[in-house]
């Protein structure tokens, strides 16, 4: 049993679908075929109506969530976009490198808002940090933000969100929600860009990001792009202008991961609308951090209302770490690993879609016979 917050837990149907794909000729299929148009299709389609996804927003296809980092900045960071600036709120590792990865690129136009993991990101409100960014109908800014940061097990309430989105209608406010998108309830109109791999709430093996992208987004990066640019032909294949025209097609801009598309297509077909799965996680979340409490383990996370539904992460000092992951190792329990400051003093737990209530309750028994070893 995986519980390692990605990769993760893949959905045992992945091995029918690998050999429904083997025997239909899937793998052999021309990513410029009518076949693969339809798969891709049949993906946007299930994704607006079971992760409610409004319809004027673009889906595209990337290797990775980290790619999806770099097509945001290469697009909305070169010449034409050279004033514009972008503001990382952060509290963990993932945010940290992302904001790093900007600044590296464009240092006089990227800052970072780093604030604690049990503050959460609405103390940053209450203090009206977002009416101190210029705004103004000319220059957007760029708002960047983790909804949910796997090495702390933090997240970013839908609340908060829709908060952020009314105080900032004149920005452009991109989300990374590896470790939420499939899992939570998202309101995909309060961001302009989102993007996710799949290895984690989508049940299915590392190789496939996600990103979609708001008309308001698109509109503005085309206006842009043909007032500034002479010449607007594709150069790069992951040129935003390119990756548009072909997700218009429902085509990619390069040969791409077409297993994972495909086994993607059968994700989106298999699973319950997201309101059903994100009730479900939630209360499950709430279950396993009462039940953790209860038998003596520390959350990291003090604060309930910022603590993740997806990912846990539990405090516990060597060496009785490095004994429980051991112990979790016999008994063919996967546990995750503490991430970045949190590296050496937490194990985390994943709390997945594909994740059943059953291995939860193998992993709480687990849980309860070492709790005071």
């Amino acid at each position: 049993m995986n519980f390692y917050p990605g990769p993760s837990k893949v959905y045992p149907q992945v091995k029918d679908w690998l050999n429904e794909a083997y025997d239909d000729g899937i793998l052999s299929i021309q990513h410029r075929s009518q076949k693969f148009m339809q798969i891709y299709e049949s993906i946007v389609k299930n994704l607006q109506k079971k992760h409610n996804i409004p319809k004027n927003y673009t889906i595209i296809f990337t290797s990775s969530a980290t790619e999806c980092w770099h097509i945001l900045n290469d697009n909305f960071g070169n010449d034409t976009f050279s004033k514009i600036n972008s503001y990382h709120f952060y509290n963990g590792a993932f945010g940290k490198k992302w904001f790093e990865y900007r600044k590296a690129n464009y240092p006089k136009t990227s800052f970072g808002i780093e604030f604690d993991i049990n503050e959460g990101i609405n103390e940053k409100l209450e203090d009206k940090f977002f009416q101190q960014i210029p705004q103004n109908d000319y220059l957007p800014n760029i708002i960047c933000l983790c909804q949910n940061e796997t090495s702390n097990a933090t997240q970013i309430s839908q609340k908060t969100l829709s908060e952020i989105r009314q105080n900032r209608q004149n920005d452009f406010i991109f989300v990374d929600a590896t470790s939420s998108w499939g899992g939570q309830n998202l309101n995909f109109s309060d961001a302009d860009a989102w993007f996710v791999s799949v290895q984690k709430c989508f049940g299915l093996p590392a190789g496939l990001g996600i990103m979609a992208l708001s008309p308001n987004l698109i509109d503005f990066y085309q206006n842009e792009i043909q007032n500034k640019s002479n010449n607007d032909k594709p150069t790069r294949y992951n040129q935003l202008s390119f990756l548009l025209e072909k997700a218009n097609q429902f085509q990619t801009t390069y040969t791409p991961n077409v297993l994972g598309i495909y086994l993607l297509s059968k994700v989106m077909e298999f699973v319950p609308n997201i309101s059903v799965t994100s009730q479900k996680l939630e209360k499950r979340a709430t279950d396993l951090y009462d039940f953790l409490e209860e038998n003596g383990y520390k959350i990291l996370i003090d604060n309930k209302t910022v603590r993740s539904q997806t990912v846990l992460a539990i405090e516990l000092n060597e060496p009785k770490l490095s004994f429980l992951k051991q112990k979790a190792k016999e008994n063919n329990i996967i546990l995750g690993n503490g991430y970045g400051k949190w590296k050496q003093n937490t194990f985390r737990i994943a709390n997945f879609p594909q994740h059943t209530d059953e291995e939860i309750e193998i992993l709480k028994e687990f849980l309860v016979a070492y709790a005071s070893a």
